[in-house]
């Protein structure tokens, strides 16, 4: 399992990364907005699916929420997204936020450059 949350971090950090090196006024409509590539993304080590939330309610300062989740070798399911498809259906578990849970889930703020 540890070695799978490892794997899985790595996969939301580079997803990261990515968003970071992108155009500050593109993220949203590549991100979210149906854009390319989109709110999720599959991973394969662990096999699983990431699911992309950004909060953009400041225009300068976006919250960035990726959620990872998988199936484990033995078939168990990590994470909120019971069917693996990248977003939160009625039935899988929720804390009120309307986004996914994970073991793996990374938040940062990506600041507009001025």
């Amino acid at each position: 399992m540890s070695r799978d949350t490892t794997f899985a971090i790595s996969e939301a950090q580079s997803k990261l990364d990515e968003i970071r090196n992108s155009n500050y006024d593109l993220i949203t409509t590549d991100y979210i907005s149906g854009g390319t590539p989109g709110n999720t993304f599959e991973t394969t080590q662990p096999t699983g699916i990431g699911s992309i939330y950004i909060n953009d309610s400041n225009p300068d300062l976006f919250e960035i929420t990726i959620v990872i989740c998988w199936r484990t070798k033995s078939g168990r399911i990590v994470g909120a997204d019971l069917n693996l498809n990248g977003e939160l259906d009625a039935g899988e578990p929720d804390d009120g936020d309307g986004i996914l849970d994970s073991l793996a889930t990374l938040i940062t703020n990506i600041a507009r450059r001025e």
